[in-house]
């Protein structure tokens, strides 16, 4: 599964990768279920064609670890905020700021 999860994330050419989601804790301790990767999958082609992904569950459902795994798996850097019941549009507005300059950084 792990080899069919990094070819559809085009990270399949990096050896080191498949590797460490195998051996290296957190990543070898997540159960990577094809209703995971079909989870996965469905968030990466979201972002590559700029469609904002929210995700939302109850505390502990495995959100994180999810975003997480693809992160690794996709080897990429994410950003994610925790919303609550302070959290206004300010905050968001202020994160979203602060993620696209980071963004324009890097290019």
């Amino acid at each position: 599964k792990i080899e069919l999860l990094l070819k559809i994330l085009g990270s399949f050419n990096i050896p080191a990768l498949f590797e460490q989601l195998l051996s290296m804790a957190p990543y070898s301790d997540y159960a990577l279920t094809f209703d995971n990767m079909l989870k996965m999958i469905a968030i990466f082609f979201r972002i590559k064609a700029d469609i904002p992904v929210i995700l939302m569950g109850e505390t502990g459902c495995g959100k994180t670890c999810l975003l997480n795994y693809l992160a690794k798996a996709a080897n990429k850097e994410i950003e994610r905020a925790d919303v609550h019941g302070g959290f206004t549009y300010v905050h968001i507005k202020q994160k979203m700021n602060e993620w696209m300059q980071k963004a324009n950084d890097m290019k």
